[in-house]
């Protein structure tokens, strides 16, 4: 946020429209906030990180905004209580929003910033790399899960998939840098298909789960004929269910070759929902942790 802030040369002169509220109609304004974000299905809470970002900016951009409003930690207060009046959060709560990071950008080309334009599926410019990793996490909520990521890498939905990427993760509309969470629906358990990550000798639970990641290995085979498993035999937990991990590579559309970090796990209704975490084969254990991180925070919500 205070890279934002100072990207868009925002300031705040005395005479300023935003420094002429009173306390009590910036804490109006922020009830208001509160409601209008929760009857649009977004997480109110967001707005504390906002709060949060701004009272650590204490530059000239700022002092004059921070010493005329509400004291911060009083306005996150006010939402947390107006949030509770409101019945508390929604299921289907969402914390982020691909228009939102749209509209920045947008916003950003046209203050004449010499931040390359980016657009909502956020793609590479050329020569530009991702920045590493914020180890500040955010949240996000969506309709049937929920988990935190970096900071400084945003959420996009298209269709039934969840981008997770920073900015110039994608090439030419591919994920190069980032993880992708979607849902894949196996058709038989019994199904062992070239990979055979188990033998139908196996517990009932371990051979469902292989034979379906055995589906969806072939199923994404099918569009990337270049992709190989590397390693198959790591096991673990998402939210308490069983789960398996793992590693395939893969041409990257930067050129070369990439790790795709898989995990998969069955769902109660029989879908299997996966978790790829892509990088170049050289920069894989930079964001390694970043994606074990990401695995690790998931709370399933179906």
């Amino acid at each position: 946020m205070n890279d934002a802030i100072s990207r868009l040369n925002i300031r705040f002169d005395r005479d300023a429209i935003p420094l002429k509220f009173s306390r009590e109609e910036e804490r109006q304004a922020d009830v208001v906030a509160t409601q209008i974000m929760y009857d649009t299905g977004f997480d109110p809470r967001q707005m504390t990180q906002f709060f949060d970002d701004l009272s650590a900016d204490r530059s000239s951009r700022t002092a004059d905004l921070l010493e005329s409003h509400p004291d911060i930690s009083n306005r996150a207060a006010n939402i947390r209580a107006e949030l509770r009046n409101l019945g508390g959060l929604k299921a289907s709560i969402r914390g982020d929003s691909p228009d939102f990071h749209s509209v920045k950008d947008k916003l950003l080309a046209a203050n004449g910033s010499d931040r390359p334009f980016f657009s909502d599926r956020n793609d590479r410019v050329r020569g530009d790399r991702p920045e590493i990793p914020s180890t500040r996490m955010a949240y996000y909520r969506g309709r049937d899960l929920e988990f935190r990521h970096p900071e400084n890498w945003r959420v996009s939905e298209q269709n039934d998939s969840i981008s997770v990427a920073p900015d110039a993760g994608f090439v030419s509309g591919s994920l190069a840098y980032g993880m992708t969470v979607a849902t894949f629906q196996p058709q038989d358990s019994r199904y062992f298909g070239r990979n055979s990550f188990s033998t139908p000798a196996g517990r009932v639970d371990t051979t469902s789960l292989s034979s379906a990641t055995d589906q969806l290995v072939d199923d994404l085979q099918q569009s990337n004929p270049n992709m190989r498993v590397v390693r198959n035999s790591e096991r673990r937990r998402v939210d308490g269910a069983q789960a398996m991990v793992l590693e395939l590579s893969n041409e990257s559309p930067l050129g070369g070759t990439e790790t795709d970090w898989l995990v998969t796990v069955l769902r109660p209704n029989g879908s299997l929902r996966y978790f790829v975490g892509v990088a170049p084969q050289s920069e894989f254990s930079r964001y390694q942790r970043t994606f074990d991180e990401i695995v690790s925070s998931v709370r399933f919500l179906d």
